[in-house]
């Protein structure tokens, strides 16, 4: 037979179990939207990067679209798309330092081996195949000089 403070203890067990389970709700309720706010704040991140490095491009600031691009691949290292722009605004600036270095020839490689690229930018696809173009004709005249 449980007495009348039998009860009482009973109850206030039963009360404080109560309240630790909504404690325990809560926090596990306020932890899944922490991680949700977290991955939210990586795309935001990664979304600016990629648009503020396409911005560059079209501002030809090629070095700032490069340290863009490479921001965005810090927030999502496997994603493919920021990786082919990455990829293609490297080879835009590798073209450009072997032309000032007079390696013609290999500045045409480099351009056309990216070009090939998929998932790139339009954008930086023009603007390599502009490039490639430039190079094919400069290096046809330079060779037909040659002879």
């Amino acid at each position: 037979m449980i007495n009348y403070k039998g009860k009482l203890n009973m109850k206030k067990i039963l009360k404080r179990a109560g309240v630790i389970s909504l404690l325990g709700l809560m926090m596990i309720g306020l932890a899944a939207c922490g991680n949700q706010q977290s991955a939210d704040n990586k795309d935001s991140g990664y979304n600016s990067f990629i648009s503020k490095g396409l911005n560059a491009v079209a501002e030809n600031k090629f070095d700032k679209a490069l340290t863009y691009f490479d921001n965005a691949l810090t927030q999502k290292p496997k994603d493919s798309k920021a990786k082919a722009y990455r990829d293609q605004t490297q080879a835009y600036l590798d073209t450009q330092s072997e032309l000032k270095d007079g390696e013609v020839q290999k500045a045409v490689t480099t351009v056309t081996a990216v070009t090939k690229v998929t998932n790139g930018a339009k954008s930086l696809n023009t603007k390599l195949s502009n490039l490639k173009e430039k190079l094919v004709v400069g290096n046809s005249l330079n060779n037909n000089i040659q002879m």
